[in-house]
């Protein structure tokens, strides 16, 4: 097997500054004077609770660290960049936020086409992990008492059965981890350079939806963020997912000035099959199968997801983005799913998905596309 030697660069970036390198092991600071090696005895795990905010301004908390393969190129690195910060921008800045909430965020730019670049990357990480956070490494897939190191070295950290892992929000601040870990695939930017920029955004999207219910046990998270309805145990990517999505979407379509870019994800997203099997297109799945809330990962994700998106996409053009961000500030409170439906939207969320499952069935492509803005 021909073998790579892939190093792991570390890089920091902070207060919305350009990418510098450092040594492996800093703390970072909104003074970029300060760079400090950090050792063992300087860690602390600070439970969320116990925190208190000292500011207003997000760039004050703001600790992003990106780790990269060798094999992936600057301009990967400039478009996870950009659009990490261009998130920043658009959903952190609200008075609401809990900013101390946000950060620290461990960034890993992988490469999708090289895995062994991967399992080095698990080795790299896992160091680094071990060194400055030595209490989220023993809880960590990283610690050896957690993983069954594959033949080849993996560990199932970025690699996922001989492939390396896709994008994920895989950590989440606690008193058990200290960092979200955002993993972030690759794609060939000759042709597809828009969607390293909106998974991007995708991805940052759930670091803003999960900041705001830190602190809860973990199963009431879920039944907070509706991962979880009710007393069904089973997780739905409806509601989480579909924002991440149509929201991804959206915001790129803004930010690059073509609304084209909405109209024809939004457009493959319910009259493609979204699968490589020649299933019926998603709104065929969707009108034919259980309510979008009944929906689970193992039954058909990809309509969770793009149904998903057009749900969100529904409700925004009724109630306009601010309700629809306002949801997620009110999930701080610990108001569960049901509740916080009914109190944002006016009506229970079992009532809106009739009427939009009624829209998405006698509505015309026309009049679907409609619904989708274009500013």
């Amino acid at each position: 097997m021909k073998k790579y030697i892939i190093l792991l660069s570390i890089f920091i970036l902070c207060g919305g500054t350009e990418l510098t390198e450092k040594p492996l092991i800093t703390t970072t600071d909104t003074d970029q004077d300060k760079a400090t090696t950090i050792t063992a005895e300087d860690i602390t795990m600070t439970a969320p609770e116990a925190i208190t905010p000292q500011s207003d301004n997000y760039l004050d908390y703001r600790d992003v660290k990106i780790f990269r393969a060798s094999t992936i190129s600057d301009q990967h690195v400039d478009i996870l960049t950009k659009y990490i910060q261009y998130t920043e921008q658009l959903l952190f800045v609200d008075e609401r936020v809990k900013r101390e909430n946000l950060y620290p965020i461990l960034v890993v730019q992988l490469d999708s086409e090289n895995y062994e670049s991967a399992i080095t990357a698990e080795e790299e990480y896992c160091q680094y992990l071990n060194e400055a956070y030595p209490a989220t490494f023993k809880n960590s897939r990283c610690n050896p008492q957690n993983h069954d190191k594959k033949a080849d070295g993996s560990i199932g950290l970025f690699t996922d059965g001989g492939r390396v892992s896709g994008s994920s929000i895989s950590g989440i601040p606690s008193d058990r981890e200290c960092c979200f870990l955002f993993i972030n695939g690759s794609f060939d930017l000759s042709w597809d350079s828009s969607s390293q920029a909106y998974v991007t955004i995708h991805e940052m999207y759930h670091i803003f939806q999960l900041s705001n219910v830190i602190g809860f046990d973990y199963d009431l998270e879920q039944k907070i963020t509706g991962k979880r309805i009710e007393n069904d145990e089973r997780d739905k990517p409806f509601w989480m997912e579909g924002y991440a999505t149509y929201f991804s979407h959206l915001y790129y379509s803004r930010e690059i000035n073509d609304f084209s870019h909405l109209q024809n994800e939004m457009y493959g997203g319910l009259f493609s099959c979204y699968c490589g099997d020649n299933q019926p297109i998603i709104k065929e799945r969707y009108l034919n199968g259980p309510e979008l809330y009944n929906v689970t990962w193992e039954s058909d994700w990809a309509v969770g997801y793009q149904v998903g998106a057009w749900f969100i996409a529904y409700l925004t053009n009724i109630h306009g983005e601010q309700t629809m961000y306002d949801f997620w500030i009110n999930t701080q409170t610990g108001i569960l799913f049901p509740e916080n439906f009914q109190n944002t939207f006016g009506k229970n969320y079992i009532t809106y998905e009739e009427e939009f499952r009624n829209f998405i069935s006698n509505s015309s492509e026309d009049e679907l596309m409609s619904i989708l803005p274009n500013k």
